[in-house]
């Protein structure tokens, strides 16, 4: 780079010529020119803006790349820290194939001790279950053909185990056991376990950073499994192993190997359940997927809508949100999400996060941590609901009838007159006592949430 500076620096720039032929030919239009031009020192402070910054890095890297080849450019890149970890070894140079088979070697160990297996008899399915999309010059496929396998392999594997170990239980139970096995917050925490996102091919520049949170999150910030946002590679490739087994060594080897990766979490669902004694069956399952939690066993009855925050803070600004360690007002001007939990027209609770899935598990296990310490509650609100439920039936099945006598003869209508007018009084008075229940509803759910 400095050889290269130091080329474009020898010649001279139009600019200095200009000087040197003003200088030759001294005239007062160019003393009074000199005398009104501006130096650097007296321009005012200037700030370049990030894509100001960018162009002229991307500009020096061209310079770098079309003098002295694509290495150096990785290597200027490398001590700026904007090359991704894994694109040394990607450089396509003269050793690449050595380099490439070296690799090659370290992701058919890394995924042969992931799945607890070696003696593939297509090797290559290893290296193609942790090959991403964004690789589209590779030898082989990228994974989206196993994990639609792998999919298929783990739903029956886990479905099997839950059926054979907990055969007395109801069905909502073994739902909300099966989908805590095997959903995309499960499957991101063993891939991350072994490390085996270190192996993932790719050319996903946003991919690394989102996996790097996905590690702050479930490490040093302890959020939980239900706290986290995975990116979604980590549970694909994960799933595209299992398949990879499946066609390498046929169904019993595919079940086997889903069933080794999950030995962690099937432990954990075992040791939970096998030593509470004395506690209710929500609190037996806290530890379960939360939003898979609360529809199963509350029916259905609660539903879990998100928003934008700044939307939710339009359309229910008086609705306080739970920010982790406070409440305070939906805020105008976040772009996070908000999880709401409604019960028929009754709001109960909303969180605020900055993911998606986050804010949706988080109002969830809210919830379910509130109906746990608080059962009657949820008999309260069912009672509620079936109030309002019944007083809606009224309503409907009045309308229904006025309609119908709406549809008369013509002959009838001077005598009819009378009698449409009594039926009209009477739906409006149907509909206030909706009203009204709705009211008293509302102000007896707020009256029994009023916990801290």
């Amino acid at each position: 780079a400095d050889e290269t500076m130091n080329d474009l620096t020898q010649a001279e720039s139009p600019t200095d010529m200009e000087v040197d032929n003003t200088e030759k030919q001294p005239s007062t239009e160019s003393t009074t020119s000199a005398s009104t031009t501006t130096t650097f020192e007296q321009l005012p402070d200037y700030s370049p803006s990030d894509k100001t910054c960018a162009d002229i890095i991307e500009s020096l890297l061209g310079i770098i790349y079309i003098k002295f080849g694509i290495r150096a450019s990785i290597e200027v890149c490398t001590e700026l820290g904007i090359t991704l970890p894994a694109d040394d070894h990607r450089a396509r140079t003269d050793h690449m194939g050595e380099v490439e088979n070296e690799r090659r070697e370290k992701v058919r160990g890394a995924a042969e001790s992931f799945v607890g297996r070696k003696g593939f008899r297509c090797e290559d399915l290893l290296v193609e279950a942790l090959t991403h999309p964004s690789c589209i010059h590779e030898e082989v496929p990228c994974y989206q053909k196993l994990e639609w396998v792998g999919d298929a392999v783990l739903c029956l594997a886990a479905r099997e185990w839950v059926f054979k170990t907990y055969y007395m239980e109801k069905v909502a139970k073994l739902v909300v056991i099966e989908t805590t096995l095997v959903c995309n917050e499960t499957l991101a925490f063993l891939c991350a376990r072994k490390k085996l996102h270190y192996y993932i091919n790719h050319r996903d520049r946003t991919l690394l950073p989102k996996i790097n949170d996905f590690d702050a999150e479930t490490g040093s910030m302890q959020r939980g499994l239900w706290g986290t946002d995975p990116p979604k590679v980590l549970a694909d490739v994960v799933e595209a192993l299992m398949g990879a087994v499946h066609v390498d060594g046929g169904f019993e080897a595919g079940q086997a190997t889903a069933l080794h990766i999950l030995k962690p979490m099937i432990q954990a669902v075992e040791k939970e359940f096998n030593t509470q004694t004395g506690v209710t069956q929500m609190q037996m399952l806290s530890m379960m997927q939360p939003k898979q939690v609360m529809f199963e066993f509350t029916n259905r009855l609660l539903q879990v809508r998100l928003h934008k925050e700044f939307s939710f803070a339009q359309h229910f600004s008086k609705i306080p949100v739970w920010r982790g360690d406070h409440w305070s007002k939906p805020d105008m001007d976040s772009n996070g999400y908000v999880g709401h939990i409604v019960c028929s027209s009754i709001s109960l609770v909303a969180v605020a996060e900055s993911s998606y899935n986050v804010a949706q598990n988080r109002a969830c296990a809210l919830v379910v941590a509130v109906l746990c310490k608080l059962p009657e509650l949820f008999e309260k609100l069912k009672t509620i609901v079936s109030r309002l439920i019944m007083a809606d039936t009224v309503v409907k099945a009045a309308a229904a009838l006025a309609a119908t006598d709406n549809q008369g003869k013509p002959g009838d209508e001077a005598d009819g007159s009378e009698e449409e007018q009594k039926k009209d009084l009477q739906l409006e008075g149907t509909k206030n006592e909706k009203d009204k229940l709705n009211e008293n509803s509302l102000d007896d759910a707020k009256d029994a949430v009023g916990i801290s």
